[in-house]
This record gives C-alpha cells, sequence and structure tokens, in this order.
C-alpha cells in the first residue's frame, strides 16, 4: 500500500523477530518484515494455498517479548519468487490489526518504541486531547491501514 495512503508510520523490524500465523485451517511460521500501530508484513514459506488469518503472534527470538492472539484480516498477500522447480513458494503477508486489546495495544507500542531502528513517535496522545487518560487503545481500535 502506498505510504500516503497509511494511517501509521511503518517501521523495519530487527532481526530475530518471527510470527506465528494462525488460520482456521492450519499455522505457519515466518520472518517479520515491518510493522506499524495498525497493521504488519511478513514472509512465510507456502505449500501452495494462501493464508487467511484469524490471529498472529509477534514472538521476539532473544528478547522473551511475546505478542499473542492479534486479530486481523489479510490486507494483501504476494508471490515473492517465481521458482517453478519446487512446491514451496516463499510469500509476503500483510495484514491490518483488528479490535486489539489494551494488553496487545501497550506491547505493539513498547515493542515499536523499545526495540525497533527508528522509535514510534509518541506525540499521539499529546496532541489528540480526547485520547488523554486512554492510552494508545482508544488510538489503535479498528485502524485502517
Amino acid at each position: 500500500m502506498p505510504a500516503e495512503h497509511r494511517q501509521h508510520i511503518r517501521f523495519k523490524t530487527i532481526e530475530g523477530v518471527s510470527v506465528l500465523v494462525r488460520s482456521t485451517k492450519d499455522q505457519v511460521r515466518g520472518i517479520l518484515i515491518d510493522i506499524s500501530k495498525s497493521g504488519a508484513s511478513f514472509e512465510y514459506v507456502s505449500a501452495g494455498e494462501t493464508l487467511k488469518t484469524c490471529l498472529v503472534d509477534i514472538i521476539s527470538d532473544n528478547k522473551n517479548l511475546r505478542i499473542e492472539k492479534i486479530p486481523c484480516r489479510t490486507f494483501f498477500e504476494i508471490q515473492l519468487y517465481n521458482e517453478k522447480d519446487t512446491p514451496f513458494k516463499m510469500r509476503r503477508l500483510g495484514v491490518q490489526f483488528e479490535a486489539l486489546t489494551f494488553i496487545q495495544c501497550s506491547d505493539l507500542v513498547y515493542f515499536i518504541n523499545e526495540w525497533l531502528d527508528y522509535p514510534a513517535p509518541v506525540s499521539t496522545i499529546e496532541s489528540n486531547p480526547s485520547l488523554k487518560g486512554k492510552g494508545f487503545a482508544g488510538n489503535l481500535q479498528q485502524v485502517a491501514m
């Protein structure tokens, strides 16, 4: 999606952060590529079927952070390489987060601000008086990517 249509800035993630995607049929593990307060994208190896995401876990390999069962919907899914000799395909999936809990919102903001090379701006609440006292939950509920 073009950057001018995004409501939140996307940040490239550091190495060692993976995702577990739980669909209605299966679950797969992938590598987190980028993330914002309203969505993320990641790469994974597919055996051919496209994923219909339901829940995503974000898992750090070395800092013991785990944000579990983030509800989301598939925004896009593309095949990355055109390898004809293998049944396995590398794919990129973009998801939009939906109806996050307060704890998921807090953990997500902590992850973005503390673990990424370029922290997210913290002025969101200060610049919007209607969000004061609501934490980031008021800012993250049902946000369009």
